[in-house]
């Protein structure tokens, strides 16, 4: 949530704080172990707004079915590999109408966040517009004014 809200926060300094928080938590800099506690605090954060037991240590489908009510407003899609496979497939998809993504990538029972897919589905998703998108989208984007062809259009004013 921290990846999307440093690219398309509703304010710039919403952009900035966002962005700092996520290099403070993932910088190699700092002790793996400091950047484990603060990722901790973050998730049991997440875990106690949605009404899950923040003691627990591992989590499994049933805790992500909870984590997807509780973000409704959030595209959710899990990719996995299966068994003899050496590329992974779309798994599921949940809330395709939420205006935020969350990627997420499962493999022998661990799930690992994701920020896009590979070809032939579309590469990225579009803040803009929510939806996912290929390289020249930016072409065809529905949050493009048919009129002036910018996203920030608002016209009368």
């Amino acid at each position: 949530m921290l990846y999307y809200k440093m690219a398309n926060g509703k304010s710039e300094k919403e952009k900035k704080e966002s962005g700092a928080l996520l290099h403070k938590l993932t910088r190699p800099q700092v002790s793996f172990a400091t950047r484990e506690m603060k990722q901790l605090a973050l998730a049991k954060d997440l875990l106690e707004e949605a009404g899950m037991d923040t003691d627990q240590e591992e989590h499994g489908r049933d805790d992500l079915l909870e984590l997807v009510t509780h973000l409704s407003d959030y595209q959710i899609i899990l990719w996995g590999i299966h068994e003899k496979e050496v590329v992974a497939t779309e798994l599921e998809r949940f809330n395709e109408n939420g205006k935020n993504f969350i990627g997420l990538f499962y493999q022998n029972g661990h799930y690992e966040f994701v920020t896009h897919t590979l070809d032939p589905k579309p590469a990225r998703f579009c803040y803009k517009c929510s939806k996912f998108a290929g390289n020249n989208h930016f072409k065809a984007c529905a949050a493009i004014c048919n009129r002036c062809g910018k996203y920030d259009c608002h016209p009368g004013k």
